[in-house]
């Protein structure tokens, strides 16, 4: 059995959870289970190619291909499905589909399922850009 754990997020701030009740109220601040796989792929796809120093290769391309207008729109799904994938424990995507919003430049992601070690997480929105 995979087991997936990673520091818990505010879903609004994207700020670490500190837990002033030492552990009671939020697992010790840790994201665990299918929580935490989703909790990945947000990170991932919010994360710029190269800006991550730890690991140059991680995230996606925003200025080559995500917001770049001559970039067919196939290729810039097949980058954001191909990050998804490469998650630590996705094992596979259905119901996919993306919104692209000209005048916000912002780019969202709808995923109905994501197949994961641990089980599926239903309706995925993620917003990327502005």
């Amino acid at each position: 059995m995979t087991v997936i754990t990673t520091t818990l997020l505010d879903t609004a701030t994207g700020e670490m959870i500190i837990d002033p009740n030492f552990g009671t109220a939020y697992k010790n601040g840790m994201a665990t289970d299918k929580n935490a796989i989703k909790q990945l792929i947000e990170t991932r796809l919010q994360t710029c190619y190269g800006e991550w120093y730890l690991d140059i290769t991680t995230g996606l391309d925003y200025f080559g291909v995500i917001f770049n207008r001559k970039a067919p729109r196939d290729l810039v799904d097949s980058a954001i499905k191909n990050v998804i994938l490469q998650t630590q424990g996705v094992v596979g995507v259905t119901g996919y589909f993306s919104v692209i919003d000209p005048i916000k430049a912002i780019l969202t992601v709808y995923i109905k399922n994501v197949q994961t070690d641990l089980g599926t997480i239903t309706n995925l929105t993620i917003p990327l850009g502005a």
